[in-house]
Protein backbone atom coordinates (compact mmCIF):
# COMPACT_ATOMS: atom_id res chain seq x y z
CA UNK A 1 0.00 0.00 0.00
CA UNK A 2 1.60 3.55 -0.89
CA UNK A 3 1.76 6.34 1.53
CA UNK A 4 -1.26 8.83 1.55
CA UNK A 5 -0.32 12.27 -0.33
CA UNK A 6 0.60 15.13 2.02
CA UNK A 7 -1.72 18.11 1.93
CA UNK A 8 0.73 20.79 -0.22
CA UNK A 9 0.91 23.02 3.39
CA UNK A 10 2.34 19.65 5.15
CA UNK A 11 5.07 18.55 2.68
CA UNK A 12 8.48 20.64 3.23
CA UNK A 13 9.57 21.77 -0.11
CA UNK A 14 11.51 25.25 1.32
CA UNK A 15 15.74 24.47 1.97
CA UNK A 16 17.66 26.68 4.06
CA UNK A 17 21.36 25.73 3.73
CA UNK A 18 23.24 26.16 6.52
CA UNK A 19 27.33 25.46 7.16
CA UNK A 20 28.92 24.36 10.62
CA UNK A 21 32.32 24.02 11.84
CA UNK A 22 33.57 20.57 12.98
CA UNK A 23 33.02 21.97 16.41
CA UNK A 24 29.68 23.18 16.34
CA UNK A 25 28.55 20.52 13.88
CA UNK A 26 30.10 17.97 16.52
CA UNK A 27 27.95 19.46 19.58
CA UNK A 28 24.83 19.58 17.23
CA UNK A 29 25.24 15.71 16.71
CA UNK A 30 26.02 15.24 20.43
CA UNK A 31 22.98 17.43 21.75
CA UNK A 32 20.36 15.28 19.14
CA UNK A 33 21.87 11.88 19.79
CA UNK A 34 21.78 12.68 23.50
CA UNK A 35 17.77 13.18 22.41
CA UNK A 36 17.56 10.33 20.51
CA UNK A 37 16.87 12.52 17.62
CA UNK A 38 18.74 12.91 14.43
CA UNK A 39 21.01 16.32 14.16
CA UNK A 40 18.41 17.63 11.37
CA UNK A 41 15.26 16.98 13.37
CA UNK A 42 17.06 18.57 16.21
CA UNK A 43 17.62 21.92 14.72
CA UNK A 44 14.38 21.90 13.18
CA UNK A 45 12.98 21.42 16.91
CA UNK A 46 15.08 23.86 18.33
CA UNK A 47 14.61 26.99 15.33
CA UNK A 48 10.87 26.34 15.59
CA UNK A 49 11.09 26.05 19.26
CA UNK A 50 8.93 22.50 19.26
CA UNK A 51 9.05 20.56 22.18
CA UNK A 52 11.76 18.08 22.62
CA UNK A 53 12.34 15.03 24.18
CA UNK A 54 13.52 14.50 27.73
CA UNK A 55 17.37 13.45 27.41
CA UNK A 56 19.14 10.00 27.92
CA UNK A 57 20.36 9.99 30.96
CA UNK A 58 21.86 7.37 32.04
CA UNK A 59 23.96 4.84 29.79
CA UNK A 60 23.45 0.92 30.21
CA UNK A 61 26.94 -0.77 31.30
CA UNK A 62 28.52 -3.04 29.04
CA UNK A 63 29.06 -5.87 31.20
CA UNK A 64 25.61 -6.42 32.40
CA UNK A 65 24.56 -6.23 29.06
CA UNK A 66 26.85 -8.62 27.78
CA UNK A 67 25.75 -10.81 31.27
CA UNK A 68 22.18 -10.88 30.15
CA UNK A 69 23.07 -11.78 26.92
CA UNK A 70 24.64 -14.81 28.00
CA UNK A 71 21.43 -14.93 30.31
CA UNK A 72 18.85 -15.68 27.51
CA UNK A 73 21.00 -18.00 25.78
CA UNK A 74 21.16 -20.29 28.79
CA UNK A 75 17.36 -19.73 29.10
CA UNK A 76 16.79 -20.24 25.50
CA UNK A 77 19.05 -24.00 25.58
CA UNK A 78 17.24 -24.62 28.97
CA UNK A 79 13.66 -24.03 27.13
CA UNK A 80 14.77 -26.29 24.66
CA UNK A 81 15.51 -29.25 26.84
CA UNK A 82 12.29 -28.63 28.70
CA UNK A 83 10.54 -29.46 25.71
CA UNK A 84 12.88 -32.27 24.73
CA UNK A 85 11.91 -33.56 28.08
CA UNK A 86 8.04 -32.87 27.98
CA UNK A 87 8.08 -34.97 24.32
CA UNK A 88 9.70 -37.84 25.93
CA UNK A 89 7.62 -37.19 29.17
CA UNK A 90 4.47 -37.86 26.58
CA UNK A 91 5.92 -40.85 25.06
CA UNK A 92 5.92 -42.87 28.52
CA UNK A 93 10.31 -41.91 29.58
CA UNK A 94 10.67 -41.39 32.81
CA UNK A 95 12.56 -38.36 33.29
CA UNK A 96 11.72 -37.11 37.10
CA UNK A 97 15.27 -36.29 38.09
CA UNK A 98 15.83 -34.60 34.74
CA UNK A 99 13.29 -32.24 35.84
CA UNK A 100 14.61 -31.55 39.30
CA UNK A 101 18.02 -30.78 37.90
CA UNK A 102 16.03 -28.03 34.98
CA UNK A 103 14.57 -26.89 37.39
CA UNK A 104 17.26 -26.18 40.06
CA UNK A 105 19.39 -24.87 37.23
CA UNK A 106 16.39 -22.27 36.07
CA UNK A 107 16.34 -21.20 39.93
CA UNK A 108 19.95 -19.86 39.75
CA UNK A 109 19.58 -18.56 36.51
CA UNK A 110 16.60 -16.12 37.71
CA UNK A 111 18.09 -15.43 40.41
CA UNK A 112 20.88 -14.42 38.46
CA UNK A 113 18.66 -12.41 36.10
CA UNK A 114 17.26 -10.84 39.29
CA UNK A 115 20.82 -9.45 40.23
CA UNK A 116 21.92 -8.12 36.65
CA UNK A 117 18.47 -6.64 36.20
CA UNK A 118 18.56 -4.85 39.46
CA UNK A 119 21.73 -3.83 38.86
CA UNK A 120 20.55 -1.86 35.73
CA UNK A 121 17.67 -0.42 37.07
CA UNK A 122 19.60 1.34 40.00
CA UNK A 123 21.60 2.96 36.86
CA UNK A 124 18.95 4.19 35.56
CA UNK A 125 17.31 5.60 38.77
CA UNK A 126 20.57 7.22 39.35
Amino acid sequence: MARPTKAPEDKRNERNQQRYTAAEYARIEAAAADLGMKPSDFIRACVLKAPLPKPRTAKADAAAVARLDRIGVHIAGACNNMNQLTRATHRGSDFQDYWREVGEEQKAVLADLRTVLDTLLQDFAA
